[in-house]
């Protein structure tokens, strides 16, 4: 073993020609080590293999060659290739350095001397494995860290496109619920405006009232829109201005206990009225009578009726948009609304007759205002349905469950 800190100079060009070339094969492989991991572990074996078939002492760089083998191996190699190139080089190693010293020796090894070459040569190498496990392990914690950190990135853009997609939705509802309504009855109120103006001024008057009424409205609640964007909160709503009640002459209002359906059910009202609720649809239907709507409102409570302000603001969204597409659907049509409250939920049904003033049948279709109240709807557990009705016309229910008691079974 007194060979292994030698310098590896042999007497012969032939032996520095070789030295050499093994020494820029072996700074190859170590160049390489990176992008080429296994390649360069074989490559650094043939060399340390070769020093020790040409050379009679063990130099530095063979030494070097083979630890930094050992740990390109445990580093860099994937397994089970890993353990497949230490093996032979936990083999290869002990051999190469016996090769040497019994190319010195002038017989055979003693037993001490082959046990201090394996012993050396394993312990050299277990070091060098020790520090390829660690620079394993501490890299694949980095790269680890790396991939979480992308997938954080990842999953916070996603969150950002959807919180845009959400606000966008928003943003359109709020807009279709502020302006589709207006417009629906500006554009009635033209229309009887335009056939009443020769032979009944005071109607025609009248019916512009209404169109500037709402049309200033309309502007209003525009205006509350842009000022709760502006403020960038997206838990804040755009408040809604208070719909005109109605002015003239208008159908019953009728109101009586939860009892089997009616066509236009009687009887006094019983219980408690879920005010906001309540209150919301009155402004609504007001608003289509001062129109000229033919509108029908029916109020089925129970004793212990009641309705939370996230339902009524749902239900009232429902009855505006049903009423509004009933307006551009079937001009003239009837319409009839029927709340119904008890301590199972609440239902809204809107209806209208079948086809409008000139007689044509309702030709109603789903577009995103329906869809998004039906979300609206489903968020609060319930179910929103529209079709067309048994006698031509159409119809839209909207059911929303009570909120179960503490301690209560939801089911």
């Amino acid at each position: 073993m007194g060979g292994i800190i030698a310098l590896g100079r042999q007497d012969g060009v032939v032996d520095a020609v070789v030295f050499a070339f093994l020494g820029l094969a072996a700074a190859v492989a170590v160049l390489a080590r990176r992008a080429r991991p296994g390649a360069a572990v074989v490559l650094l074996g043939l060399v340390c293999a070769a020093h020790a078939v040409v050379f009679t002492t063990l130099s530095i760089m063979a030494l070097g060659a083979c630890l930094v083998a050992v740990e390109t191996a445990a580093s860099r190699v994937a397994r089970p290739w890993a353990w497949v190139l230490l093996a032979a080089g936990y083999v290869g190693g002990p051999l190469a350095v016996l090769a040497v010293d019994a190319a010195a020796a002038t017989g055979p090894l003693p037993l001490e001397v082959v046990a201090q070459a394996v012993v050396l040569s394993w312990l050299f190498m277990t070091v060098a494995l020790l520090g390829g496990l660690l620079r394993r392990r501490s890299r694949e914690r980095r790269e680890q860290a790396a991939e979480r950190l992308a997938m954080l990135r990842a999953q916070q853009e996603m969150e950002t496109r959807l919180a845009v997609a959400e606000e966008r939705g928003r943003i359109a509802r709020e807009v279709h619920d502020v302006v589709g309504h207006s417009l629906a009855v500006i554009a009635m109120q033209a229309e009887g405006a335009r056939a009443v103006l020769a032979r009944d001024p005071e109607r025609a008057d009248a019916a512009l009232a209404v169109i500037g009424g709402t049309s200033r409205a309309a502007v209003d609640e525009v205006r509350a829109l842009v000022d709760v964007l502006r403020t960038d909160d997206a838990g804040s709503r755009a408040p809604r201005a208070a719909e005109p009640r109605a002015t003239g002459p208008a159908a019953p209002l009728t109101t009586q206990p939860a009892a089997p359906r009616a066509t236009e059910p009687t009887g006094p009202l019983q219980g408690t009225v879920p005010g906001a609720l309540v209150s919301g649809l009155l402004d609504l239907v007001g608003a289509l009578r001062s129109g000229g709507a033919r509108v029908a409102l029916a109020l089925e409570l129970a004793e212990d009726a009641d309705a939370s302000a996230q339902v009524g603001e749902c239900l009232v969204a429902v009855a505006r948009e049903a009423t509004t597409n009933a307006l551009h659907h079937a001009a003239g049509a009837a319409l009839h609304l029927r709340l119904t409250v008890n301590r199972d939920g609440a239902c809204l049904e809107v209806s209208n007759s079948a086809g409008g003033v000139d007689g044509r049948p309702s030709a109603h279709r789903e577009g995103s205002g329906l869809a998004g109240l039906r979300a609206r709807v489903g968020a609060l557990g319930g179910s929103l349905d529209a079709g067309p009705a048994v006698d031509g016309g159409w119809r839209v229910l909207a059911c929303v469950p009570a909120p179960a008691a503490p301690g209560e079974d939801p089911a």
